[in-house]
């Protein structure tokens, strides 16, 4: 197998891995279609920037969180519509904001942790919250008022039977 000069063999055999995992997460799991409002979280990783660019492809509104501000500056120059730095505590009401008072349709996250609870308030009725992976926290607690307002907390993997 040929890989790029940039990649060696291992990180090249990893790459389909990345692509399926996030095509998953987008359209198996997320259900993205086009003018729908998605947040993909930790914009520096592979997943994510794949799933960033399969939203854009499908004509969806991409917003992101990431730590760094060069991360999220990346992002937008793949068609992200904007970003906010999740270290910010108040982070999810500059994502509100970032909205102009519609609400997300879509979260995709890597993290875990309290992605249900920090996205709730600009998440609508019905909305879905993807998980590929719990970097941050292996717990992902799940309210009365995410249940109140029927929000989705839906698992995802690059393919059955991993566990």
């Amino acid at each position: 197998m040929l890989s790029p000069g940039h990649l060696n063999q291992v990180e090249t055999a990893a790459f389909p891995l990345a692509g399926v995992t996030a095509w998953r997460a987008t359209f198996v799991n997320g259900h993205v279609e086009e003018g729908q409002n998605v947040l993909v979280t930790g914009a520096g990783g592979g997943v994510a920037l794949m799933c960033i660019q399969f939203c854009v492809a499908k004509r969806a509104n991409v917003y992101v969180t990431s730590g760094s501000e060069e991360k999220i500056r990346r992002a937008t120059l793949i068609g992200a519509k904007g970003g906010v730095n999740y270290k910010q505590q108040d982070w999810p009401s500059k994502l509100g904001k970032l909205l102009n008072g519609e609400d997300l349709d879509v979260v995709i996250d890597s993290a875990g942790g309290e992605i249900m609870q920090q996205t709730s308030k600009i998440l609508r009725s019905g909305g879905r919250v993807v998980v590929y992976g719990m970097t941050a926290d292996s717990k992902i607690p799940y309210r009365m008022n995410q249940v109140l307002k029927n929000q989705q907390l839906i698992g995802s993997v690059a393919f059955l039977g991993v566990l």
